[in-house]
């Protein structure tokens, strides 16, 4: 049915559309969870700002080169599973904490526990957008 063309169209627009969902489920659930955090801090400027940093690093780094290390073998394997890009979104996007903490396991202060929550329901978001709109015709 589609071309060769028709088929990198399909899986480029898919991806920046769950992308897109991924970073707007963070932004919002950051939000809620940050808030929810921050009452009774000290310095609650710099705890926010320190969170912004990870986060975009985790982003710009780590979350994306997975996604798409996921997504180029979902399409190699013709994986036609909603359940393989919903998993791998999920952890493309909660192995970026992982990471930072495992680089900086000597000293500083470790990132808050809801950091997972909050990543991982984002990849779960983006996997599943992404499954709808490309995964499902692989």
């Amino acid at each position: 049915m589609f071309g060769a063309l028709g088929r990198i169209i399909l899986v480029g627009s898919g991806f920046v559309l769950a992308a897109v969902v991924s970073a707007f489920v963070a932004f919002r659930l950051g939000i809620e969870r940050v808030s929810g955090s921050l009452h009774g801090d000290d310095d609650p400027f710099g705890t926010v700002l320190e969170w912004v940093w990870h986060g975009a690093h985790l982003s710009l780094y780590t979350t994306l080169l997975l996604a798409v290390l996921a997504v180029i073998i979902g399409e190699v394997a013709r994986v036609r599973s909603a359940l393989f890009y919903i998993a791998a979104g999920g952890i493309a996007v909660a192995a970026g904490p992982l990471l930072i903490e495992m680089q900086r396991a000597g000293g500083g202060q470790a990132l808050p526990a809801f950091i997972w929550q909050v990543f991982a329901t984002a990849g779960f978001a983006g996997g599943g957008v992404y499954w709808l709109i490309a995964g499902r015709r692989a």
